[in-house]
């Protein structure tokens, strides 16, 4: 859905809300728009770290001034037999043996590079992008037409006591005619935690330990946008369930001071059973943003004029995981994460031998699975969209996880 679209002299940068129609899974998180919402709004890259991260230079005999070059299988066979048991098994202080791997997304160009060998940045496609910098100093990717997207500040993540950068926001663009338009952020952190369970079958029987991992996150989320001398602000307020805050306006400002252009999110919630609003402390756990209603201002007349309505499917998502929960419909998950319906999993474990009388149903459920997902969209002009989901089939025809569009209704 188009929201604005920022035109410095020519160069056009579209601000917009997209959905994923491949379904929502039991442990995905709302964005600050909604479940199954995305805000485009500028861009980031971020990375997913292999062995250690490219950064560290605390290498085993073969110290490097700043990434840590991954080895051939030539290269191994030229270390003695202890040095290449400390790269296999990658222990403390040993050579990371493969480049993280780095996903961009800005201005609609997407895809993926990481270092070769050399330390050299390739692109997993051929597209005529040239990218230079590192995770230390941030990324410049400059476009065919001649523009430079620079990405520095982003978010960090501690985990086992090491804090490192999990991405960059994009932070300035320069266009081809030489003007600038820039990002700012806000940042704020908080912990994450990532629960996990420790199954040991004894005696054809099973017990599990809880384990949390508590990850402090530094999170930004964008703040301002400023280009000529127009300004597009972001508002943000305070939300329910698993993250700080919610997008609630966007305001667009002229060079005077003038709004232009006013944009609400109106956000209620997705409820799990056992949700109870007056009881904060589990009410996030049992709850997922959930955007209701777009809504555009007119500048003149200072009323919301122009509407969309969203509509979804009425099966709600059982809560997310905790340690006191007794709730165990949190299992009910197929192999990819996904609502199965299942309400006798106590455990995701699907076979456990010798311990088979506790294994779990891990199968797709084409049903469960469109939980929470996006059925209809009301336009201003009071026409409507209506969406028929299917789930995804292997080659045999089996479910698997994920649905896709099977049908699109449109009313006048």
């Amino acid at each position: 859905i188009p929201l604005y679209e920022i035109d410095v002299n020519g160069f056009r940068l579209p601000i917009s809300i997209s959905y994923h129609a491949s379904g929502n899974k039991v442990d995905d998180i709302a964005s600050t728009v909604g479940l199954g919402w995305v805000l485009n709004a500028g861009g980031a890259v971020t990375r997913t770290v292999n062995g250690y991260q490219d950064e560290n230079n605390t290498l085993f005999g073969d110290p490097e001034p700043y990434i840590c070059k991954y080895k051939t299988a030539e290269q191994l066979q030229q270390y003695s037999e202890s040095q290449r048991l400390c790269e296999i098994f990658n222990i403390e202080n040993g050579v990371d043996l493969e480049s993280d791997f780095y996903t961009f997304n800005f201005n609609g160009i997407s895809g993926k590079f990481a270092y070769n060998s050399n330390s050299e940045l390739v692109l997993s496609s051929y597209d005529d992008l040239k990218i230079s910098g590192g995770p230390r100093a941030g990324f410049n990717i400059k476009t065919p037409d001649g523009s430079e997207y620079t990405f520095f500040n982003g978010d960090s993540l501690m985990t086992n006591t090491i804090i490192y950068k999990s991405c960059w926001y994009l932070d300035r663009i320069i266009t081809p005619n030489s003007d600038t338009i820039k990002f700012k952020y806000n940042k704020v952190s908080y912990v994450q935690g990532e629960n996990h369970i420790s199954y040991n079958c004894i005696n054809a029987t099973y017990d599990w330990k809880y384990i949390e991992n508590s990850d402090v996150v530094g999170w930004r989320y964008l703040d301002k946008i400023l280009f000529k001398d127009d300004t597009i602000s972001f508002l943000y307020s305070a939300r329910s369930d698993l993250r700080p805050y919610r997008l609630q306006n966007i305001i667009i400002k002229n060079s005077n001071g003038h709004i232009i252009k006013k944009i609400r999110f109106a956000q209620s919630y997705f409820e799990s059973s056992g949700a109870n609003p007056n009881d904060p402390a589990t009410y996030k756990y049992r709850s997922r943003l959930k955007l209701d209603s777009l809504k555009f201002a007119d500048p003149y007349s200072k009323t919301y004029q122009q509407t969309y309505y969203f509509g979804y499917n009425s099966t709600n998502l059982p809560p997310y995981f905790t340690d006191y929960s007794t709730d165990i419909s949190y299992y009910g998950q197929d192999y990819w994460g996904y609502f199965n319906g299942v309400a006798t999993n106590s455990h995701l474990i699907p076979i456990m031998n010798p311990c088979s009388n506790s294994s779990s149903v891990r199968t797709s459920d084409s049903i469960y699975m469109q939980a929470t997902i996006l059925k209809k969209i009301v336009y201003p002009t009071g026409g409507r969209s209506e969406f028929e989901y299917q789930a995804n089939t292997n080659r045999s025809g089996v479910l698997i996880g994920g649905l896709r569009i099977k049908s699109i209704k449109n009313f006048i």
